[in-house]
């Protein structure tokens, strides 16, 4: 691995780590639309750690497939912090079943409750297709399991 990369993965692994230090030092109020919210973020942390252990030996198809998790997870934190009323998250927490059954639906909801101007519309048309290729063994996972005519895996740092 380049310098330039490993010194990036750094940088990023610094982020993850400042993040799950501010998530673990503060206490939370004990109820539903905290415990879920602080639960995604915690997943998400986890997930882009195990993406850095991924990348770095070797397995950056694995780590792609991981990266769809983490922007879902974003969106539904977003959403049920901002967006859900208590009676979805009640049903969320009761049959685990997210309320909202479509990103472009849930992203709407965001831009509209955060003010985003359309951001988290936009960020959802830009890579969703490509993050979910990617999860569910689509045409660009398999696509970079070639080099030639070899079954090795074909990623450019």
């Amino acid at each position: 691995m380049k310098n330039e990369t490993e010194g990036h993965l750094k940088k990023i692994e610094d982020v993850i780590g400042k993040a799950k230090h501010i998530l673990s030092r503060c206490s939370y109020p004990d109820n539903s639309r905290t415990v879920i919210v602080i639960g995604l973020l915690a997943t998400m942390i986890e997930h882009h750690r195990a993406m850095l252990l991924l990348v770095r030996n070797g397995f950056v198809g694995s780590s792609f497939a991981l990266a769809r998790s983490i922007v879902e997870s974003m969106y539904r934190g977003m959403w049920i912090n901002a967006c859900a009323s208590d009676a979805q998250i009640e049903s969320f927490e009761t049959d685990d079943k997210f309320p909202v059954k479509k990103m472009w639906d849930m992203a709407k909801a965001i831009d509209e409750a955060y003010h985003a101007n359309g951001f988290f519309e936009g960020l959802r048309n830009r890579g969703w297709a490509a993050l979910s290729s990617y999860t569910h063994s689509g045409m660009l996972q398999l696509g970079r399991r070639f080099r030639e005519n070899k079954v090795q895996p074909n990623y450019a740092e």
